[in-house]
């Protein structure tokens, strides 16, 4: 489970080893639902990503964007120090591109 930068709750799913390249954020936000993901890799520095993905919006199935240009649509960082994980995704483009973070536990 974590949490978005605005508080709503979220949880990552459906990845269970370094060789899946598919997952899922949960989450439920002013009328949307679960970001599947594909694409997933580890980089070099242990950082997760996700090349794309697609997210559920007001019953219809979304492509995601790459918001920020940096190549991905997904990341979790590398374990923090106090043993959470920060995440960064790149919403559906009829969302605004906006770019959701947070931290998941």
């Amino acid at each position: 489970m974590g949490t978005t930068t605005g508080g709503q709750s979220v949880k990552f799913m459906d990845w269970t080893s370094t060789t899946d390249t598919t997952g899922t954020l949960w989450k439920s936000i002013n009328g949307t639902g679960d970001i599947s993901l594909t694409g997933l890799h580890k980089l070099a520095d242990g950082t997760l990503v996700a090349t794309g993905g697609k997210e559920y919006v007001n019953g219809q199935w979304r492509t995601l964007g790459d918001a920020n240009g940096d190549g991905y649509v997904f990341k979790v960082s590398p374990q923090n120090a106090n043993g959470t994980f920060n995440f960064e995704v790149d919403r559906a483009a009829n969302c605004g591109l906006q770019v959701l973070k947070g931290t998941l536990n």
